[in-house]
């Protein structure tokens, strides 16, 4: 039997079945976004038809930046905010978060878009070179396709499985970072607040408020990363329960008050932020070790198939 030639052709149809491995994971990550952006835009609609009821401008709050809006609305005046327009910064938090997520969903469609154009005919070359190895089976070694066949089945079934589980830790290590950046950012916060509580006077407070609005950015961002982390678990029968509920307390909850009390609750506020963004990097991490083990599985019995499937041929 030819085996040179054998290798060659087992060497191009592995190349197909990346490719078209490939293409399947990343329709499955489109159809994830594109559902995920409609939810979005549905949400962010609700919000701005909310807010036109109460005859508010939306366009105007969608235009000007939060620290803007928040000095607009208080305009050196010492009193605290009227209800009203705390829950006009209320609604700014949540609408940025929404466009943010939104804008980072449309970039991923675009960026999945790319990818999938260079495979896009993936399956009809994959076809092609399996043909061409059946027919030279059948021909060297007819008695033993079924065998060989069904093997090489069970390969490509662990390499699809191993691929989902990558994604999903490579999507799982993108949150502990961006976690890391927000413990650094809310730790800092803590420290600064502490001595705003002693009486730092206003550079304190002003180092304090930078912290938070630092970590308010990064809280944004681990919001589309959860989101991306979820489908990718939801792609291989994982699941993960996320409730930050710190979403819109940082960043401008002293901004109103000023005053001892206050300063107290908002450093209450950071050090339950600090618990629940430490308690969430520990079960994506605790998810993660469980997937590198099932990874490890994967690829130990993807060696046992593949040296069976081996035998056969070389045995031939």
């Amino acid at each position: 039997m030819n085996l040179i030639k054998l290798n060659e052709i087992n060497s191009e149809l592995q190349e197909a079945v990346n490719k078209v491995q490939e293409g399947q994971i990343i329709q499955k990550q489109l159809t994830n976004s594109r559902d995920s952006l409609s939810t979005l835009r549905n949400k962010l609609k609700v919000l701005e038809e909310q807010f036109r009821k109460e005859e508010r401008d939306v366009e105007k709050l969608q235009s000007i930046s939060f620290s803007n809006l928040l000095h607009s609305l208080i305009n050196d005046k010492p009193e605290k905010l009227s209800e009203e327009e705390q829950e006009v910064l209320v609604v700014k938090v949540q609408m940025d978060r929404l466009q943010y997520e939104i804008t980072a969903e449309v970039d991923r469609i675009h960026t999945l878009n790319e990818k999938l154009s260079k495979v896009v005919n993936s399956q009809e070359s994959y076809e092609a070179i399996y043909q061409q190895k059946k027919a030279f089976i059948e021909i060297e070694m007819p008695d033993r396709w079924q065998e060989i066949s069904k093997l090489a089945l069970e390969l490509e079934a662990m390499m699809l499985k191993q691929k989902e589980i990558n994604e999903a830790l490579s999507a799982g290590n993108r949150v502990v970072h961006c976690i890391l950046g927000i413990e650094s950012s809310l730790d800092s916060a803590e420290g600064w607040g502490t001595f705003d509580i002693l009486g730092g006077g206003t550079l304190s407070t002003i180092i304090k408020r930078n912290h938070m609005s630092e970590a308010q950015n990064q809280i944004n961002e681990l919001t589309h990363l959860l989101t991306t982390y979820k489908q990718e678990l939801g792609d291989i029968g994982n699941t993960i329960d996320i409730n930050l509920g710190i979403d819109d307390f940082i960043g401008f909850a002293d901004w109103f008050f000023d005053g001892f009390f206050v300063d107290l609750a908002v450093q209450s506020k950071i050090q339950e932020a600090i618990g629940q963004i430490s308690d969430l990097k520990q079960r994506v991490e605790s998810i993660n070790n469980r997937l590198e083990n099932e990874n490890r599985e994967i690829v130990d019995k993807g060696k046992a198939v593949k040296s069976q499937q081996d035998e056969i041929i070389q045995g031939i």
